[in-house]
């Protein structure tokens, strides 16, 4: 795997929900090919600004596939994968990985004073 890999200009896109809470998939897929029309040629999904941990694993799955969709092949996707639960980190990369995104993002959660997240 090499630098070209990711694509030339890459970004961290947000995650957009609807005002209830939920999300909100059509301005997802129109935020991907907004950015796509604009020259980005790479995304992260739901792995760096915030929600990787907040949101679900099917939540996640869905603003992947919702995405992907509407860019098509035009954008290279990075999979946003990282919780709080590494057992479920783990769980999420594989399901992501069935959807063939060519990297992971993988967002380590530990809190705590820097003792292995130990308080």
């Amino acid at each position: 795997m090499s630098a070209g890999d990711f694509g030339t200009i890459g970004v961290a896109m947000v995650t957009p929900f609807a005002p209830d809470g939920s999300l909100d998939l059509d301005k997802a897929a129109e935020l991907g090919v907004h950015l796509a029309d604009k020259g980005v040629d790479c995304l992260v999904l739901a792995g760096t600004t915030g929600e990787s941990p907040t949101t679900q694993p099917a939540e996640k799955l869905e603003v992947f596939g919702a995405v992907r969709d509407a860019v098509g092949g035009r954008v290279k996707l990075v999979a946003g994968v990282g919780t709080y639960d590494t057992a479920e980190s783990v769980e999420e990369a594989v399901s992501k990985a069935r959807q063939r995104p060519p990297a992971f993002a993988v967002v380590d959660m530990r809190l705590g004073d820097g003792n292995g997240g130990r308080a």
